[in-house]
């Protein structure tokens, strides 16, 4: 961890990152993390609640939770408005 008075040595093409711009980055990847990780829970968990029987499922294997999250993940964005486009199919293994 960087105190208050140091800089990384990074740069972009070269140029130094100036410390401004370095913060700015962080703010803006700490926001977005922030951002995407409520979005997938909340589209989960209304997922979920949408689908009773998928619910219970859950509930009564929850080794078919980690198979449920990526199905959420596919089914839901999590960047609104931010189109996809399907490139091939793909079959669950659970």
């Amino acid at each position: 961890m960087l105190g208050p008075n140091q800089h990384a040595n990074a740069e972009i093409g070269g140029q130094p990152i100036e410390h401004l711009a370095a913060v700015g980055m962080v703010l803006t990847l700490t926001v977005a993390g922030h951002e995407t990780t409520v979005n997938g829970i909340g589209s989960a968990l209304w997922l979920i609640g949408s689908h009773l029987q998928i619910k219970q499922r859950l509930i009564d294997n929850p080794r078919l939770i980690p198979a449920a999250v990526e199905e959420a993940l596919r089914l839901e964005s999590l960047i609104q408005m931010m189109a996809r486009t399907v490139t091939g199919t793909s079959t669950s293994t659970a």
